[in-house]
């Protein structure tokens, strides 16, 4: 396959993956997928899926925006669904969807942010549920939710992504401290564990003109390019024929290395996307959300998870696969941006070589 028809073959996935996107919207504005986990998460994932839908079609964006000022809580933030407490994840979704639809000055959005800016932690990092006492009361689980208010390496990363946002610099420090040797970062809700904290890490520390993120940024993109020679795809414990969703982020990790670097690499994966998928314009559903036991912190040291199954040590999926085809839409769009920003400099150099 040339460029151009690579060009071409992508420009025409991602086309056939927002009408997909706005069919799934529902009249309120609102997406709801994951949903064999209680009645199904909305406002996380509208904000999620709205985010990366409304370059594409603002109308949609700004439906999704309105569904999820009709949703925010008395404190500012979002949550899973309804039934659950507000969390930083949620709230970072919710604010990079009012930086997309132009309302990052709102009262809601600054809200939004004084909510998430109380989740950030003396370490500079950001715990997805802060007030423990709360989530007992919440929840009427009598247990240790030292796990789910500690913080979390995907979380924070999610978070550093927003333009706006006040603690941004300490996240990204947190970021660098929390960087594993082999240049990944280790998630805490997602079953795939690197991919999804790396690709949201290195968005947000390629952003920074500071060395030690940018070396960071280097050694992540070291370890996803290393890790990409071994196979077409990436392969998880949920899905060992290759999951859409572990494979985009990846190729989003090698979407920021230089002109040249790694790039058959991202082709390979690329084009293994562009195959999975299906005719209606998703991909399989293979966004493995888990739930660790409310007092883990440290998730290496449960020994066994029970995939798709609501229990101790669950890991879900995203059933109607609107989560993970928002996500291989959002690589794509870099993907494309990449490539027309390539084009664009060859051009600008051809013209002053004349």
């Amino acid at each position: 396959m040339d460029l151009l028809t690579h060009r071409e073959s992508l420009a025409g996935a991602a086309d056939r993956a927002v009408h997909a996107l706005l069919d799934a919207q529902g009249t309120d504005g609102r997406w709801l997928d994951f949903p064999q986990v209680g009645r199904g998460s909305d406002e996380w994932v509208t904000g999620y899926v709205g985010a990366i839908v409304a370059p594409h079609a603002p109308d949609a964006g700004r439906r999704a925006w309105e569904a999820m000022c009709r949703r925010q809580r008395w404190t500012g933030g979002w949550g899973f669904m309804p039934s659950y407490p507000p969390d930083a994840d949620s709230s970072a979704c919710a604010l990079r969807l009012a930086e997309r639809v132009g309302e990052v000055g709102s009262m809601r959005a600054r809200r939004g942010r004084v909510f998430l800016a109380g989740h950030q932690r003396a370490n500079g990092g950001i715990s997805t549920y802060r007030w423990p006492r709360r989530m007992i009361w919440h929840t009427r689980l009598r247990e240790s939710f030292a796990g789910w208010c500690a913080t979390h390496v995907c979380v924070s990363a999610n978070a550093a992504r927003l333009q706006r946002f006040g603690g941004r610099g300490g996240v990204l420090d947190f970021l660098v401290r929390s960087q594993q040797a082999d240049g990944s970062w280790r998630a805490y809700w997602w079953d795939d564990e690197c991919e999804y904290a790396t690709a949201f890490a290195v968005e947000a520390l390629a952003t920074s003109a500071v060395s030690e993120h940018r070396a960071a940024v280097e050694r992540a993109i070291a370890w996803a390019g290393a890790e990409s020679r071994r196979d077409g795809c990436v392969r998880t414990a949920a899905a060992p024929e290759g999951s859409a969703f572990a494979t985009a982020l990846r190729v989003r990790v090698l979407a920021s290395a230089a002109d040249g670097e790694w790039r058959a690499e991202r082709r390979t994966l690329a084009e293994w996307l562009i195959e999975a998928q299906r005719p209606d314009g998703l991909w399989p559903a293979s966004a493995w959300l888990r739930f660790p036991p409310t007092d883990v912190i440290d998730t290496t040291t449960i020994a066994e998870w029970h995939v798709g199954s609501m229990v101790r040590a669950g890991v879900m999926s995203d059933g109607r696969a609107l989560f993970t085809t928002a996500t291989v839409l959002d690589t794509f769009d870099s993907l494309l941006a990449r490539e027309t920003d390539s084009r664009d400099r060859t051009r600008l150099q051809a013209t002053a070589s004349h």
